[in-house]
């Protein structure tokens, strides 16, 4: 895939000139736009913690950051709607629609770089 647009997105804090933010109910999902070196990636992510959040670093400090899950690149799309979204099965109130109408934006990773409509991301999931 070449030419590939990262969207502009909502929340999203540069440093070390990388776009991150931490996404998921329980902020368990630490999210750069982009593939970047992973050390680079993970140096921004402590960074957004420290400035943004007021944490020592994306764990607070509270376990050995050779411990930590990889950072990993991957590749996300935009969704607008739940997967059950105009199926039989979607029910009138869907609160994962109205999640994602509420947040603005809402990622989908697991693709690929075939993915349509894919763009690169980096994640560290805890």
């Amino acid at each position: 895939m070449t030419d590939v647009t990262l969207p502009d997105l909502v929340g999203f804090s540069n440093f070390n000139g990388i776009d991150v933010c931490v996404v998921g109910e329980e902020g368990d999902h630490w999210v750069a736009l982009g593939h970047h070196d992973p050390a680079d990636t993970l140096e921004a992510f402590n960074r957004y913690a420290r400035y943004v959040i007021g944490l020592d670093d994306v764990a607070d400090g509270l376990s050995d950051p050779d411990t930590w899950p990889p950072v990993e690149p991957l590749w996300a799309v935009l969704k607008e709607h739940c997967d059950e979204y105009g199926s039989a099965e979607h029910g009138e109130v869907c609160y994962e629609c109205r999640d994602i109408a509420e947040a603005g934006w809402w990622l989908d990773w697991g693709g690929t770089d075939q993915t349509p409509g894919a763009f690169p991301i980096m994640v560290l999931s805890f």
